[in-house]
């Protein structure tokens, strides 16, 4: 980031400080395209239409963005082609937290890594760079040697990518490769004045869950990453190189503290498992490796599929968000009906209440799985069926076999 470009970030921060202090923050949609502004999304999080690169860029370039609700944004833009193609020109985004100052307080930051708060965080989005774009989706996170920095630099930059498109890479070269909250992700290191770690996902996801914290013990079990340092911000939007297109979350939230990752105080870890039906000794199963919202769940005998693995985050209180691994898509009941035989399927992530399980505990090992839209029921292998294809349903819990599940490694 240039010297200007920093000093312009860093005024346009303290003003949107001033302003959020001095009148009400609205909650309907609004829109806004002129460099830096800022909306508010609700009282925690704010949306930045960062162009800390546009002096990078070819002119007549473009760039707005819109509240829809409050926990969803949109984000317009036109980057022409260029002769610095391969430079970032934007980052518009989520902000909670520091941004080279502080726009809202009482958002639980910052926090000692020490400390060792969950950060649990969820997105889904659909995007749509242009032909030949280049950009990522991703999450920026900042760490601090101060306690509670303003204009400083942080000492390390934590970067997520969930997507990456048209050739878009990450400052440094390839470090490792980990397993992280059920995915796989490329580690990078750089350094751009402080260290830059960038999680690369190995395969784009366009909706999911994490805990921020996962990834920070990853760095300081592995890599040093000190504990006495501070999380001060977490960002979520898109670095753009050039492009014409949108990127809309749909849904988005950030929360600093309560249940989580690296076992998240759930009845059952965080992780990637087989859930195996206790009558059948069969596994969860999207038929055909389908990957479109709406494909049907059944059992069927354990091959080791990625349509037959699942990753369980923690969400507070037992209920979990359970994700397919091949199809990052959402185990969910087919509607919010509480009626019996109402199927169960997979579909893009939105936080909706029938794609949250609250999981308790049976016998031997084994849980019941209910669905939080429909507390009376229980996740069901129809007719206690114990043959490949036997449909999963929601059904009143009665305590049978066909009602209890155990997560075993895949």
């Amino acid at each position: 980031m240039s010297r200007w470009k920093l000093e312009l970030t860093r005024i346009a921060c303290l003003v949107c400080l001033l302003v959020s202090a001095a009148f009400p923050r609205l909650s309907h949609a609004a829109t806004c395209s002129t460099e830096f502004c800022t909306l508010d999304m609700n009282s925690t999080i704010w949306i930045n239409n960062n162009n800390w690169g546009s002096d990078s860029s070819p002119p007549n370039w473009f760039e707005s963005i819109t509240t829809n609700s409050s926990s969803s944004f949109r984000v317009d833009f036109d980057w022409p082609t260029g002769p610095n193609n391969n430079q970032v020109k934007a980052y518009p985004s989520a902000v909670l937290g520091w941004h080279w100052g502080w726009h809202f307080q009482g958002t639980g930051l910052p926090v000692q890594l020490s400390a060792n708060q969950n950060i649990n965080t969820s997105y889904a989005y659909t995007a749509n760079f242009g032909s030949g774009g280049t950009a990522n989706v991703a999450y920026d996170i900042r760490v601090h040697t101060q306690s509670n920095p303003l204009f400083e630099n942080p000492s390390d930059e934590i970067m997520i990518w969930v997507n990456s498109t048209g050739g878009a890479g990450p400052i440094g070269g390839t470090i490792a490769t980990v397993n992280i909250g059920g995915a796989t992700w490329d580690l990078h290191r750089g350094n751009i004045g402080w260290e830059v770690w960038s999680f690369v996902r190995t395969s784009n996801s366009s909706s999911g869950s994490l805990n921020i914290k996962d990834f920070t013990d990853y760095l300081r079990n592995t890599w040093g990453l000190s504990a006495s340092k501070f999380l001060t911000s977490v960002e979520f939007g898109s670095e753009i190189f050039h492009g014409t297109g949108f990127l809309n979350v749909t849904s988005y939230t950030a929360t600093v503290g309560g249940g989580g990752g690296g076992g998240g105080g759930g009845i059952v870890a965080n992780g990637t498992y087989r859930i195996v039906a206790r009558h059948s000794g069969k596994v969860l199963d999207v038929i055909n490796h389908a990957t479109g919202d709406g494909s049907n769940v059944a059992q069927w005998t354990y091959g080791g599929g990625n349509n037959q693995r699942w990753t369980l985050t923690h969400l507070g209180n037992n209920v979990y968000q359970i994700m397919g691994v091949e199809s990052s898509k959402a185990l969910e009941v087919a509607s919010s009906s509480t009626a019996n035989g109402t199927n169960v399927d997979i579909r893009s992530y939105t936080g909706a209440s029938n794609q949250r399980w609250t999981l308790t505990a049976t016998s031997g090992g084994f849980h019941r799985l209910t669905p939080v839209s429909s507390s009376g029921s229980a996740l069901d292998i129809v007719g206690a069926s114990t043959a490949d294809g036997g449909n999963a349903a929601q059904w009143t819990w009665n305590g049978g076999n066909n009602q209890q599940f155990s997560f075993q490694a895949p």
